[in-house]
């Protein structure tokens, strides 16, 4: 069965303490261009009230393939190589709304 509604993404990213400034702005850089990007919905970058290194973005796109299209974008490609080395973990969790 295919899943028709919106989905919804929580991405957590946790800068290494050395690195925090560097991993906050370039994710601050994805703002802009992801929003601009068709079917994306929601695409704001939050950051931890208790743990400074912790960054969430909350996310809703139109599909699960957009999404996949926006994880493959260069913008997200960029990201990646503008911090290698500089996080402690970093994890996605794709969410669809339960009845």
């Amino acid at each position: 069965m295919t899943n028709t509604s919106t989905l919804a993404v929580i991405g957590l990213v946790t800068a290494k303490p050395d690195h925090v400034d560097r991993v906050y702005e370039a994710l601050t850089a994805l703002i802009a261009p992801t929003r601009a990007e068709d079917g994306n919905i929601r695409y704001d970058l939050h950051r931890s009230d208790d743990d400074a290194n912790v960054f969430a973005f909350i996310e809703e796109w139109a599909s699960r393939p957009i999404w996949e299209e926006h994880m493959e974008s260069d913008h997200i490609a960029q990201f990646k190589e503008n911090t290698d080395g500089m996080l402690e973990d970093m994890t996605v969790y794709p969410l669809y709304e339960t009845p």
